[in-house]
């Protein structure tokens, strides 16, 4: 059965990828070293509210 993952409230983070960088720096996993320009994300938004957001603050 799959799982959820709540992402109400304001405690997640997101990262920008282009293409399939994500799958190269191994961001997807839990030992990953890729711990750098991580955006913090909100909830009720999107990937293009939050990213304007952090760029304007």
């Amino acid at each position: 059965m799959p799982g959820q993952i709540s992402l109400i409230g304001s405690d997640w983070l997101y990262k920008d990828f282009v293409g399939e960088d994500w799958i190269w720096s191994n961001s997807g996993k839990p030992d990953t070293r890729d711990y750098r320009f991580w955006r913090k994300g909100s909830v009720p938004g999107s990937v293009l509210h939050n990213g304007a957001e952090a760029a304007f603050n």
